[in-house]
């Protein structure tokens, strides 16, 4: 699988609205607190991100940061370094977005469109043999894997073409990484032979996995919890399935990798960033006023999602509870 694929002074970071014409600001708004650690960019205070616990409308990679949730069935890709708008386009209301080699995926139903990250130009567009909604897609070298609600489970190569289906019924999720297929439930992890099917190693970790499974270098990386549940952030060896490190937090986004760290928002109202080697904290950002609030009864909020473009050390940080995105420029990696 690809590399799937910050404080005494208040400064408010300076807004994008003006740049679509889009839904009111949210009354709260939220600023980040002077650093050291990480340089303001640019900000947006009219983006609602809508996040489940397996896919965000929100993707990455070079350059650019693709976003859904604006506007209704309107796709928008930003240069992340100015926050400019690039391009955007019509008549799309994804149920999945992601990004690998500069191409960004997503599906609506069971049809997978393929598009040029930079340009915005469609590549292609496959109807996959299945009634249900996909929920999922991750990627091995250029390779996707396409994964459904009824548990059907689809591998495409890089032009659309399906090599191989499996399922439905085929559960939970699995990540396939080389010879090795993982897959997480609410007991824990199991990794096991791509082809025999053999149990390799086996962690008991209480669940679910909130955004499933991050897999960065030889480590797997997750929180637990729900988009409503805070969690706790563990990072285990991919190959002998060892404890390597946990962060006793009540994280309440995805985690992301950006240089030698790995990022996520807690409840508290910051972001926290610890070395993805040890779990010791590197810095804790401070966004005011704080805490966060999370969806309740009554309360319907965007999420929270950490995300970034690794080729400029940007990191992309979505606050559902004001609408906001931030993009910050991480110093010294």
């Amino acid at each position: 699988m690809k590399k799937i694929v910050l404080l005494a002074f208040s400064m408010l970071l300076v807004s994008c609205s003006s740049f679509l014409n889009s839904k009111p600001a949210s009354a709260l708004q939220h600023t980040l607190v002077k650093n050291s650690c990480a340089d303001a960019l640019w900000s947006r205070n009219d983006v609602t991100v809508f996040i489940d616990d397996n896919m965000p409308m929100l993707a990455s990679g070079p350059n650019r940061i693709i976003v859904s949730g604006i506007q209704p069935k309107k796709l928008y890709a930003f240069d992340s370094v100015a926050g400019k708008l690039v391009w955007e386009q019509d008549n799309v209301l994804p149920d999945t977005l992601a990004v690998n080699n500069l191409v960004l995926y997503m599906t609506n139903l069971n049809n997978v469109q393929a598009y040029d990250i930079m340009s915005g130009n469609n590549i292609w567009n496959v109807q996959l043999p299945s009634s249900d909604v996909f929920t999922s897609l991750n990627f091995l070298e250029d390779r996707m894997f396409a994964y459904s609600s009824n548990g059907g489970f689809f591998i495409l190569d890089a032009n659309g073409k399906i090599l191989e289906s499996k399922g439905p019924n085929l559960y939970p999720m699995p990540y396939i990484v080389g010879d090795v297929t993982y897959a997480g439930n609410n007991k824990g992890i199991i990794a096991f032979d791509t082809i025999t099917e053999k149990t390799i190693w086996q962690i008991n970790v209480r669940g679910p996995f909130y955004s499933g499974l991050y897999f960065l270098d030889d480590a797997i990386y997750f929180r637990t919890g729900g988009s409503t549940v805070p969690g706790k952030v563990y990072a285990f060896s991919k190959n002998t399935g060892e404890l390597l490190w946990k962060y006793d937090s009540d994280a309440i986004s995805n985690v992301y990798g950006v240089g030698p760290n790995l990022y996520f928002l807690d409840l508290d109202g910051y972001l926290i960033g610890v070395d993805r080697k040890t779990g010791l904290q590197v810095a804790k950002l401070e966004f005011s006023p704080r805490p966060f609030m999370l969806p309740t009864a009554g309360l319907f909020i965007g999420g929270y999602y950490v995300t970034g473009d690794s080729l400029n050390n940007v990191l992309i940080v979505s606050i559902g509870d004001s609408s906001q995105l931030f993009a910050l420029q991480i110093k010294n990696q």
